[in-house]
């Protein structure tokens, strides 16, 4: 009962944001778009690199979920851009080869690193806490 109360608190949390995912798998990316969107979030999907780079030049989304390897780009320099932007920015890099260094990289430019596979409820509840409270007024 504890984690699926944890569970329903880290949908509330992430209720309402928007969220831009980057991969180039595109099965994976349907699976990750639904499921956030199933938890309440605003979903903004890419496949490739260079269309997510224009997106959020000119947006910035309250979480990034990223793949590294994206064609022949790495998907941590979109990190690494929109947290110049936003460093409030919840950002998340996902790799399918675990990598030390790589992780470094990742933890030096503030995102999560996750090794896929890996489900959503999972990465929710990664996401969750990192993300800032929305300020909801009454009334």
């Amino acid at each position: 009962m504890t984690a699926k109360t944890g569970f329903g608190m880290a949908h509330e949390r992430l209720r309402g944001r928007h969220v831009v995912i980057v991969d180039d798998d595109e099965s994976l990316l349907k699976v990750l778009a639904t499921g956030l969107e199933h938890a309440g979030c605003n979903v903004t999907a890419f496949g490739r690199f260079d269309e997510a780079k224009r997106y959020l030049a000119a947006t910035t989304p309250d979480i990034l979920l990223t793949d590294v390897r994206l064609g022949g780009s790495n998907g941590l320099h979109l990190v690494v851009m929109s947290k110049l932007r936003h460093p409030e920015m919840t950002a998340v890099v996902m790799t399918g080869f675990d990598d030390i260094v790589l992780k470094k990289d990742a933890e030096a430019a503030g995102a999560l690193y996750v090794v896929k596979p890996i489900l959503v409820s999972e990465l929710i509840e990664l996401m969750a806490p990192r993300t800032p409270a929305i300020e909801r007024h009454d009334g």
